[in-house]
C-alpha cells in the first residue's frame, strides 16, 4: 500500500513540474510581457490580453485596444 501512494505521489509532482514549466514560458501575445498568471481574453473578440494591455469598459468588461479602437470608445467609456 505505502507504494502505492509513492507511485501516486511521484505521477502528481511529475505532472505539476510539467505544467509549470509549460507555464512559466508564457508570453501575452499582444505585448510579449511574460506571466502565467495574468494573461486573459478581450471579452468580445477573445484575443490574448494581460493586465499590462488591456482597458476596461465602465460595465467590467476587460477588452483589447483593437477592439477599443473598432468600437470608437473614448476614455470616458472606460475605467482604465
Amino acid at each position: 500500500m505505502p507504494d502505492d501512494k509513492e507511485e501516486v505521489a511521484k505521477k502528481v509532482l511529475g505532472g505539476l513540474e510539467k505544467l509549470e514549466r509549460k507555464l512559466s514560458g508564457q508570453k501575452c501575445s499582444t505585448c510579449g510581457a511574460e506571466g502565467p498568471d495574468n494573461i486573459f481574453n478581450c471579452e468580445t473578440c477573445g484575443k490574448e490580453i494581460c493586465t499590462e494591455c488591456y482597458n476596461m469598459t465602465m460595465d467590467a468588461e476587460m477588452i483589447c485596444q483593437d477592439c477599443v479602437r473598432s468600437r470608437g470608445l473614448t476614455p470616458d467609456d472606460l475605467q482604465f
